[in-house]
């Protein structure tokens, strides 16, 4: 992409119900462009989604050539890793189209999640900013929303599907990670947005990654009304029948950690 080589771009993902909204609310909020058509409001998500509505289409489009949707990807598939020069050209047609003239931006898409090495070739200057969520808390708050209602008519068997979807998902972005740790922030939400580290992440983002975003606040972005926590002991016990869950959770903590150490050093 040569002719984008001047450009900042930023990609804000993780598994769906993981706070990935209110992260991209705060680079919304200190002045990134996120696209001309964002996915409006919605009483799921009452102060935005800041989703570019035809990068969701992207995505949907690639999965569907595969015979997926964004809801049944419940293990790291082959086609998720591997795409063809011309799938990395419509990328690239893709960002030009969307950004235009933009001299740096960004994109919220918790289907990104599904396609980091299509952006990495496409986008070689691109910058990452990946989210992970107690696993448990994510499948709560899916079965809370009824994602699944329709045709897992049961909560168990709704957070079980939610958990295999969680596994999918947050298994790309460690692999991401430990393949790309210099272009990305591996992100423990929501923790880290009220801490010390998201002072750090905002410091990276506009000192060491140049994103001119002086009024960036993590910790601001935050609304109080809006945070919502549900009981989570059944999706825990649901979670020793998945030790791997728990495994993977635990080395994206232990990623993330290192990925801060790496930071912090360079």
């Amino acid at each position: 992409m040569s002719d984008q080589g001047n450009k900042r771009l930023l990609f804000i993902t993780g598994m769906h119900r993981s706070n990935t909204s209110l992260v991209a609310k705060a680079f919304h909020q200190a002045g990134l462009f996120m696209g001309s058509n964002l996915l409006p409001a919605s009483s799921a998500n009452r102060d935005g989604y800041f989703e570019e509505t035809s990068l969701i289409r992207f995505h949907d489009e690639l999965l569907r050539e595969e015979g997926y949707s964004f809801w049944n990807v419940t293990k790291p598939a082959k086609f998720l890793q591997e795409h063809s020069a011309s799938r990395v050209t419509k990328a690239q047609q893709f960002i030009r189209q969307v950004l235009g003239d933009v001299e740096q931006g960004g994109f919220k898409d918790p289907r990104v999640s599904l396609f980091l090495p299509l952006w990495e070739k496409a986008v070689p200057a691109a910058k990452f900013v990946l989210i992970f969520r107690d696993p448990a808390k994510v499948a709560a708050s899916i079965v809370k929303r009824g994602e699944f209602g329709k045709w897992r008519p049961l909560p168990l068997w709704q957070a079980y599907h939610a958990l295999k979807i969680w596994s999918a998902y947050n298994s790309c972005l460690l692999q991401f990670a430990q393949k790309c740790p210099d272009r990305c922030i591996l992100m423990h939400a929501p923790a880290d947005l009220s801490s010390k580290r998201g002072m750090q992440i905002e410091q990276l983002i506009t000192e060491g990654w140049q994103f001119d975003l002086p009024a960036l606040s993590l910790q601001g972005a935050i609304n109080p009304k809006l945070v919502r926590s549900y009981p989570t002991r059944p999706f825990q016990r649901l979670l020793s029948w998945l030790p791997h869950i728990d495994q993977e959770y635990e080395q994206l903590q232990a990623m993330s950690q290192k990925i801060y150490n790496q930071h912090e050093g360079a």
